[in-house]
């Protein structure tokens, strides 16, 4: 891989980890805000390895739902509680109150800072 193209992953993968964080924060303020708190809980786990999906059941305005949560961390287990924030208007819309997207984007961007910091480097010798 040449020098200007390990640059350009690490601006991807800066700009991707800013977003995720920027996009999870704003929906999560906005439901904090706006929605309802409730407690779900994971009532089961599929996959394997890196394609592990973590699925939760959470009862809102009278109905009960399940549905696949959004991130998946390997140490969540079946009966385990997560708080959410769901929307009122579309309860099958919701935001996990814990930070493992925080967590992942800013994985993203020390990667790619990583990345561009090596690329530069590499180019400017």
């Amino acid at each position: 891989m040449d020098n200007l193209t390990t640059v350009l992953i690490g601006i991807i993968f800066t700009g991707l980890g800013i977003y995720t964080i920027l996009s999870y924060s704003k929906k999560l303020k906005q439901l904090r805000a706006e929605g309802t708190e409730v407690t779900a809980t994971i009532v089961k786990i599929t996959g394997r390895r890196k394609k592990r999906k973590a699925y939760i059941s959470y009862t809102t305005a009278g109905e009960e739902i399940e549905i696949q949560l959004d991130h998946y961390s390997n140490n969540m287990r079946v009966g385990d509680a997560i708080k959410l924030y769901v929307d009122k208007a579309n309860p099958r819309v919701f935001v996990s109150g814990e930070r493992t997207p925080i967590t992942v984007g800013a994985l993203f961007i020390l990667i790619g800072i990583g990345l561009t910091i090596i690329g530069l480097y590499k180019v400017l010798l």
